[in-house]
């Protein structure tokens, strides 16, 4: 029987393409008007598939919206349901679900997976399932009452013209590095449905955060959990960053003028600690030598000392704000969260999380929650002091210019000794903040030792009289150590008297007095020890009371002319807010995912044969499938004892060059006969009647075909070589695109109602076509 001549459906555009293109079978967008069209290879690099893969979408009718660029070879493509997220799967460097935003193709999210054996058919799913908001007094509501966390501005880009304003940050949607495993949601501006993106054997609830098989209402709770702790880590670990640039841009300046000032000792052939020095005797007595005497008259001035303290401010007040504002109220948040997850354990058979994990992250928490506030005193500290090291400076200048004008004119010191003397040694000498946020900073796969946060938070509980047995022997060992060191009458004299030592005492008032700014190590000016430590939630005992001596080789064996070396900061992992959080996002990550990890779907045959030559849909909970064989056509059905079988063959002699189901009802397929004329046709397949029930393995056995396929409708193509089909049968987006041309060429049709049809229809009433300026007839024979 040959293929009817018929108009069926209705031209919609034309799509002509500058370069070929590939067209998926499920390119098409559920719930608008638009097309992606594949460029494989677009880079340039490797063969086939491999390389970059260029995504370009198309308006079906006819003009482009936007092209995008991602890396891998193409594994599948699936639109969301509601076609605001194209996902691909992509095997490059890893296999991973990359989303694009169907607005701007810009990348949403890249979910790592695991590497598939084969071509995969993705799919969106729908879990049956809602969203529900959490119940009173829960983490959550509590979180939602609660002001915003302020979000930290992305890292300003590098000024690669100094000549230039600088260009603007440009903000992205993607997850911190450091997060590109964590669990997470598929984020948008308005929260999206809870539908399952199936990538056999895994399960993503919208298509990031993996989930069992059959998810339940705690499954979903604990996803919406884990997407605010994904939000709240993002803001923690974005905010220690720009704390860390902050912190790097101000104590640059600081190590250039020490450099400076240094270098002028060096002319004068002194040391680095004996320059140091020499600004210390210009402190207390205002006298010093010529090598300081030339740094403060030749190299410094009123403008150049404006510029150090701006930078040197600003970044003592970034620290601050980001703390108070971003790090210190997301880490709150966190603890509140994790403390709820602690007692989820039994509240679904589909999680097992594990309680101990979950508390050992809290505890990880908290600690850093200590931390940063610690950091936050210490730069607060650190401001105050730098002030008044730069009024000394601006003083000092003054006092240098106004020397020549007599005794009358010389400026009044409005500065405070005491924390002026502080910066010097704190933060001048070496880092202030150097131990927080070394440089370079911690790279991502170190995390601290288990130990550090395996015992408990609050300390041993110790009677009275042992409490005062240990006070006593400690005071004893103090006072007989001062003893055989031969301190002075009245040193000894104070220590017995009041129970404390000359030091502990010195120790107390420089810290009462300087705010916590840092006590000095007597040995050198180096980095300052921080007594006060009330973070004892994490377990850690911070040890303030460093004995390193950064100037020991400075003993005068070198020859005066040789600069020594810098001061070094020992670098205690302990002390770096980064560490913590690479820490706290690791155990966290590894809770949820051990909750949620189930037992894996299992790959079915029939998907392990769609991936290379079928097409599946599942109409009222009966699942069809169709093998478009090039002479016949197999058709099967789905039973609970095996699979009801059916083979056509195509009319006029055709070969099948595309088949793909359209809707519940029909098949659409692309037919060539011998002679070399192309048509989309469609058949009615729900209700074929089955010539046999095979298995499973049975499925890709050759069958004779036993009747001639019944077509429904069909239209001629005027498209040459390899052709390709994508459909769109949801009800008021009824479309199908046909490429051809060897990929330079789609033509998109209206499937919904056929161009004959309609026209005849218009002729009947005698209206449509006239307000056209064009009859029914003329329509009818111009497009047949």
């Amino acid at each position: 029987m040959p293929i009817p001549a018929r108009s069926s459906f209705t031209p919609l555009a034309t799509l002509d393409l500058a370069a070929p293109a590939v067209l998926h079978p499920a390119a098409c967008n559920p719930a608008m008007d638009l097309v992606v069209l594949l460029s494989p290879d677009a880079g340039g690099g490797g063969g086939g598939w491999a390389g970059r893969l260029g995504v370009a979408l198309w308006r079906m009718s006819g003009s482009a919206v936007w092209s995008a660029e991602v890396e891998g070879e193409l594994r599948g493509l699936a639109w969301s349901r509601d076609g605001l997220h194209l996902a691909l799967l992509l095997v490059g460097k890893e296999t991973s679900v990359t989303h694009l935003s169907v607005h701007t193709g810009e990348l949403v999210r890249v979910v790592p997976v695991g590497a598939p054996a084969g071509p995969v058919r993705i799919e969106w799913v729908d879990a049956g399932l809602s969203w529900t908001d959490p119940g009173p007094g829960s983490a959550r509501v509590i979180i939602d009452s609660l002001p915003a966390v302020t979000p930290v501005d992305p890292p300003k880009p590098a000024i690669t013209n100094p000549f230039l304003p600088p260009p603007p940050s440009k903000p992205t949607s993607l997850a911190h590095p450091l997060l590109s495993t964590f669990p997470a949601l598929l984020p948008a501006p308005t929260p999206v449905a809870p539908h399952v993106l199936s990538v056999p054997p895994l399960r993503l609830l919208t298509g990031t955060f993996p989930v069992p098989p059959a998810p339940d209402a705690a499954v979903l709770a604990l996803a919406q959990v884990s997407d605010t702790l994904c939000g709240l880590f993002e803001g923690v670990i974005r905010g220690i960053e720009a704390m860390e640039a902050a912190v790097k841009d101000g104590e640059k300046q600081t190590m250039l003028w020490r450099e400076e000032v240094e270098t002028c000792g060096e002319q004068q052939g002194m040391t680095r600690v004996e320059v140091h020095a020499d600004l210390f005797r210009l402190l207390m007595t205002g006298r010093t030598g010529p090598a300081v005497t030339d740094w403060l008259g030749n190299r410094m001035s009123n403008r150049v000392v404006a510029k150090w303290e701006a930078l040197l401010l600003a970044a003592y007040t970034t620290v601050v704000k980001v703390i108070s504002e971003s790090v210190a109220p997301a880490l709150e948040r966190v603890v509140l969260l994790l403390d709820e997850l602690g007692v989820w354990s039994d509240r679904s058979a589909k999680l097992s999380l594990d309680t101990r994990a979950t508390r050992a992250a809290m505890r990880v928490a908290r600690g850093l929650l200590g931390l940063v506030e610690r950091v936050r005193r210490e730069a607060i500290d650190e401001l105050k002091a730098a002030t008044q090291f730069f009024e000394w400076l601006k003083f000092e200048i003054a006092r240098g210019s106004s020397a020549a004008d007599g005794p009358d004119a010389a400026p009044l010191p409005a500065y405070d000794l005491k924390l002026a003397w502080a910066f010097l040694v704190s933060a001048f000498a070496a880092p202030a903040l150097g131990r927080h946020f070394p440089h370079p900073p911690a790279p991502h796969g170190e995390h601290l030792d288990p130990r550090t946060y395996a015992e408990p938070f609050a300390p041993a509980q110790r009677t009275l009289h042992a409490l005062l047995r240990d006070t006593e022997r400690r005071l004893a060992k103090r006072h007989t150590h001062a003893q055989a060191h031969g301190h002075g009458d009245a040193e000894r004299d104070v220590s017995v008297d009041t129970g404390v030592s000359y030091d502990s005492r010195m120790d107390s008032h420089v810290d009462d007095d300087k705010e916590n700014i840092g006590a000095v190590d007597e040995g050198s000016l180096g980095t300052p020890s921080h007594g006060d430590d009330d973070n004892g939630d994490h377990g850690n005992d911070y040890n303030d009371d460093d004995d390193d001596d950064d100037d020991g080789d400075d003993d005068g064996s070198q020859p005066d002319t040789v600069r020594t070396p810098g001061p070094q900061v020992e670098r205690r992992v302990e002390d770096e807010p980064r560490v913590w959080v690479h820490t706290l996002v690791h155990l966290v990550e590894a809770v949820i995912t051990d909750a949620t990890c189930g037992e894996a779907e299992k790959p079915d045959k029939e998907f392990e044969l769609l991936a290379g030559a079928g097409a599946v849909r599942v109409v009222d909970g009966i699942t069809y499938i169709a093998i478009a064989a090039p002479t016949c056509l197999r058709l099967l059905r789905k039973l609970p004892h095996g699979y009801e079988r059916a083979a056509f063959a195509y009319p006029d002699g055709s070969t099948c060059l595309a088949a793909d189901f359209f809707d519940d009802d029909e098949l659409a397929l692309v037919l060539e006969t011998p002679a070399g004329a192309r048509s989309l046709v469609t058949c009615a397949y729900a209700g074929f009647e089955g010539d046999a029930v095979v298995g499973a393995d049975e499925l890709d056995t050759a069958v004779e075909p036993t009747a001639e396929l019944q077509l429904a409708r069909a239209r001629p193509l005027t498209l040459a070589a390899d052709v390709a089909l994508a459909l769109n049968g949801r009800k008021g987006r009824r479309v199908g695109c046909v490429l051809g041309d060897g990929g330079r060429r789609v033509e998109v049709f209206d499937m919904d109602e056929d161009e004959a049809e309609d026209g005849e229809g218009e002729d009947e009433d005698g209206q449509a076509g006239e307000e056209d300026g064009e009859d029914g007839d003329g329509a009818d024979v111009e497009m047949g």
